[in-house]
């Protein structure tokens, strides 16, 4: 069944070679955020990192084996689901929860579809929201950075000094009471991965210049984002600050580089890219402000990945009538 399945040209297929480069240089990026994330929480970090990429690649061996009887060693996306799915979460969750993640996005998204590259969601997204309805007190209780972690296989939480995160300031109305530079350095309690904006920035930019990912992708997501802010501000402080709390103080960033770009998930056409980081910003920002949890946006990419066709299939019609109407107009002439 599966097989058949995969022969099936699928509106999530991307380049071969496109898709393979944008696995490697995400690795790559993804490093960086390691290295910060150790500075800031010590080894529990790294290793939460190997449970995650060790694991995924594991799993998507077995999925390549139960699909084709053979194993891709080429195919390293399950790597990069691996280790993108700790960087979202507390450098103090229990390793099991990283664990459970990744199998449930290569065993539940990934393998049903017909494996890497025919995938309907993204599955680093559809793991984070698995988890977050499963333990909730876990995935959003943040320690304070520059405090070293026990390697405890469960952290007895006695022994974390624990802080409240920017979005959980924010959803109460209280304004982060926390210095301009710390923030973009990421000093400050969140996601192991996802608060440092100015590595992640870096990211961005190492990406977009390997050509793996396109800029009017984030940066429409961004200034998106950014535009809801300023139209919708949740405290009262100046509009630079709302837009630096916002932004920096969630995954938007994190999401708009790694989870948004995603070769597998992603549109085709220019023009629905645009489309498709417009309308993943405002269901983004909608989850930030109204959603049950401090991170809301894995459940906007979800949402967003299943009108990927649609915009595809309707902007082709658009550029259809307007090629028509070009021809047309020639032929007048």
């Amino acid at each position: 069944m599966l097989k058949k399945l995969k022969q099936v040209d699928s509106p999530h297929i991307r380049r071969g070679e496109h898709s393979t480069l944008f696995m490697l240089d995400a690795v790559i990026a993804l490093l960086p955020l390691y290295v910060m994330a150790y500075i800031y929480y010590g080894p529990r970090a790294l290793i939460l990192g190997g449970i995650g990429m060790v694991s995924a690649l594991v799993s998507g061996y077995l999925c390549d084996l139960f699909i084709d009887g053979r194993i891709n060693f080429s195919d390293i996306s399950a790597a990069v689901t691996g280790l993108i799915l700790p960087l979202m979460m507390p450098a103090s969750i229990p390793y099991y929860v990283v664990l459970t993640a990744t199998l449930f996005a290569v065993f539940a998204v990934k393998l049903p579809f017909g494996g890497t590259g025919y995938n309907m969601f993204n599955p680093a997204a559809a793991g984070f929201a698995f988890v977050s309805v499963c333990w909730p007190d876990k995935l959003f209780n943040y320690p304070t950075p520059m405090r070293q972690l026990p390697l405890n296989l469960v952290i007895d939480e006695a022994e974390i000094t624990f802080s409240t995160s920017v979005s959980q300031l924010l959803s109460s109305g209280l304004v982060p009471d926390i210095d301009s530079i710390d923030f973009v350095m990421g000093d400050f309690a969140g996601p192991m991965g996802v608060t440092n904006a100015l590595v992640l920035l870096s990211c961005a930019v190492y990406l977009i210049l390997r050509k793996s990912i396109k800029w009017s992708v984030p940066f429409t997501f961004f200034a998106t984002s950014a535009l809801f802010v300023l139209l919708f501000p949740r405290v009262d402080t100046p509009n630079h600050l709302n837009v630096l709390y916002e932004l920096c103080g969630s995954s938007i960033i994190f999401g708009g580089i790694f989870l948004l770009n995603d070769p597998v998930t992603i549109p085709k056409r220019n023009l629905s890219q645009v489309l498709y980081a417009f309308f993943g910003a405002i269901f983004a920002m909608l989850f930030q402000y109204y959603g049950a949890f401090a991170q809301g946006v894995p459940f906007a990419i979800i949402i967003i990945n299943v009108f990927a066709p649609l915009l595809d299939r309707y902007t082709e019609a658009l550029l259809q009538k307007i090629r028509r109407k070009r021809l047309e107009r020639t032929q007048n002439l």
